[in-house]
C-alpha cells in the first residue's frame, strides 16, 4: 500500500484513506486496531506535506485523546508509543503529543492512568532536558502521585 502513495497525489489518499484507519482503530477487533495504527504511523512517515500532516496530528488528539470515552484514550497513548518508535523527539515536540500524553496521566479512569504507566519510559525518552524541562517536572510529578495510587491496577504496574 505505502509504495501507491508514489503514484497518487497524496492530497487524494489522505482523507479517505486516513478516515477509513480511523474508523478501523475505533471500532476494529484488537489485531485490526494494531495494524491500522501501524499504518497510520507508516502513512505519515511517507507524507512529506506538512499541513497533511498535522491536519492528521491533531484530529488524533481530537478524536482519540480528547475522547470522552476511556477505550479512545488508550488507543491515543498506544497511536503515541508507536510514533515514539519512529519519530523524532523534536516532531513530538512541535506537534504538541507529549503534552497529550501526559495530559491523560490525571485522567479518571484506571485504564487510562495504567496504559499511561506503560509508555512513561518512552515519553520519559521523548523529553529533553533543556527544552522539555516543564513536562520533565510534571512527568515527575505525575509518577509520583501514580506510584502513591491505592487502585488495585495501578499499584500493579
Amino acid at each position: 500500500m505505502i509504495r501507491c502513495i508514489e503514484f497518487f497525489d497524496i492530497r487524494e489518499i489522505a482523507d479517505k484513506y486516513v478516515t477509513f484507519l480511523f474508523g478501523r482503530i475505533s471500532r476494529g477487533i484488537n489485531e485490526v486496531r494494531a495494524l491500522a495504527m501501524d499504518h497510520l504511523v507508516l502513512f505519515l512517515q511517507d507524507c512529506h506535506v506538512s499541513q497533511i500532516t498535522a491536519n492528521i496530528i491533531k484530529r488524533i488528539g481530537t478524536e482519540f485523546q480528547s475522547s470522552p470515552t476511556s477505550l479512545n484514550r488508550v488507543r491515543f497513548l498506544e497511536i503515541y508509543k508507536k510514533l515514539t518508535d519512529v519519530f523524532s523527539r523534536n516532531f513530538l515536540r512541535n506537534h504538541k503529543l507529549n503534552d497529550l500524553a501526559i495530559k491523560l496521566a490525571s485522567d479518571k479512569t484506571s485504564i487510562v492512568k495504567k496504559k499511561f504507566l506503560e509508555i512513561a519510559f518512552n515519553l520519559r525518552i521523548m523529553l529533553s532536558d533543556e527544552e522539555d524541562g516543564i513536562l520533565l517536572v510534571q512527568l515527575r510529578e505525575v509518577l509520583n502521585r501514580l506510584c502513591n495510587d491505592k487502585t488495585k491496577d495501578i499499584a500493579k504496574v
